[in-house]
């Protein structure tokens, strides 16, 4: 009786420490794991890299979709422009008529300790108004797009937040990288609306699939998606940019009608002088 219960401690204290080595193998393989993870900041710059050669002009559908199902539609003229220290951008309203030569035009600057210019011009008031930096988070056109998403469709920020990839996924038989970002101070957290922004990346291509944002209050505020991505000249972007508003109800599309990668635009559309004159290229 007692051999027996000797094996029986025995037995017990091999399935204990089998079990205890599995335990700390699991953990060293998901540290392991963990390990293999890309940096955040390293994919931040690969999303950055995409060629979009020195700008492009696109025609655009945005569409404004309530939770009720009413639609408004305007249509867009966009002109970008890659310098090396900057973005600059314009969009102007081509239709409704009523809303004809409204323009958002903007400098977009890298260096994140720069504040970005940017103006919003009404034909109704003929004049433009210069938005601060605190009125980043304003919306686009009244869509759920705000002025800082417009800005940070092709490019990001990356000095202003902290990066983390949190997980790897494969969606559709491709591989995306989780990528969460956070604004560095509480103050740009309040100025662009957002406190936390998670990034779904395609490893391959660079491009971001899917963004989840929280509002300062830490709720689930809104998601944008990218849909009907493809090559272009040698570089991938979306067909359509759909935001749904989780609060709301209410949707907004973006859908790219052409894009012109080959002709170059002219550095006189980015002036104030041009979109107060309503001259559009």
């Amino acid at each position: 009786m007692k051999r027996n219960r000797h094996l029986t401690v025995l037995h017990l204290a091999s399935v204990i420490s089998i079990s205890t080595l599995l335990i700390f193998s699991g953990a060293a393989k998901a540290i392991e794991d963990n390990t293999k993870l890309p940096d955040g900041l390293e994919i931040a710059k690969k999303i950055n890299s995409r060629n979009f050669g020195k700008g492009f002009t696109e025609r655009v559908r945005l569409e404004l979709i309530s939770k009720q199902g009413k639609v408004r539609n305007h249509q867009l003229l966009s002109y970008r422009q890659f310098k090396p220290d900057a973005t600059h951008l314009v969009y102007y309203v081509l239709e409704p008529p009523r809303m004809k030569h409204t323009a958002f035009l903007c400098y977009d600057y890298f260096d994140g300790s720069k504040q970005d210019d940017q103006w919003i011009y009404t034909p109704s008031r003929k004049k433009s108004r210069r938005i601060p930096e605190t009125g980043r988070a304003e919306d686009f056109l009244g869509s759920e797009f705000s002025l800082e998403d417009i800005k940070k469709i092709n490019r990001i920020e990356i000095n202003e937040y902290e990066w983390k990839t949190l997980e790897t996924k494969t969606i559709h038989g491709r591989l995306v990288y989780l990528v969460e970002q956070i604004p560095i101070t509480p103050t740009l957290a309040t100025s662009i609306g957002y406190s936390r922004i998670l990034n779904h990346v395609d490893a391959e291509h660079g491009i971001r699939t899917k963004i989840d944002f929280w509002d300062t209050k830490t709720h689930h505020l809104k998601t944008l998606e990218a849909r009907g991505i493809s090559r272009h000249k040698g570089t991938w972007a979306a067909k359509q940019i759909i935001a749904t508003n989780h609060k709301t109800g209410n949707r907004s599309i973006l859908h790219v009608q052409s894009i012109d990668y080959k002709t170059p635009v002219p550095d006189d559309v980015f002036t104030l002088r041009n979109i107060e004159k309503e001259i559009m290229k």
